[in-house]
């Protein structure tokens, strides 16, 4: 299943295909990633980011989160503006390169990958 793909709070996305400068000197700790609020995304999938080819047993370059909160009542509800982040220094392993970031959902039905950003890391 093709997820949209995600766009980032401090750097304008601009037009899809073109890489978008992330320049680390601009980001306090992390860059946030905003994951569209998709009807694709079950809230019981776990959501993280991943920087690089994007595949099944890619390492994941974001902290795990879950797509929806549980609540006493045992009822699911979908997290609104779910954001994942990418820590500057794992960025920072990229520095002077063009990367792809995706977000991947991994669930009872596998793991569903998004078109990718290209980012091109800057100082």
């Amino acid at each position: 299943m093709a997820l949209l793909a995600p766009s980032l709070t401090d750097f304008p996305s601009g037009n899809a295909g073109k890489e978008i400068v992330v320049a680390l000197s601009k980001l306090k700790d992390a860059l946030e990633v905003c994951i569209p609020d998709s009807d694709e995304i079950s809230p019981l999938d776990d959501v993280y980011a991943v920087l690089g080819e994007a595949e099944e047993s890619a390492n994941r370059s974001s902290a795990k989160l879950q797509a929806g909160q549980m609540h006493a009542n045992e009822d699911v509800e979908k997290v609104p503006n779910l954001k994942v982040y990418v820590l500057s220094t794992t960025l920072r392993d990229h520095l002077n390169t063009t990367v792809k970031l995706h977000y991947q959902t991994s669930g009872e039905l596998g793991v569903a990958t998004s078109a990718p950003l290209l980012l091109r890391i800057e100082p």
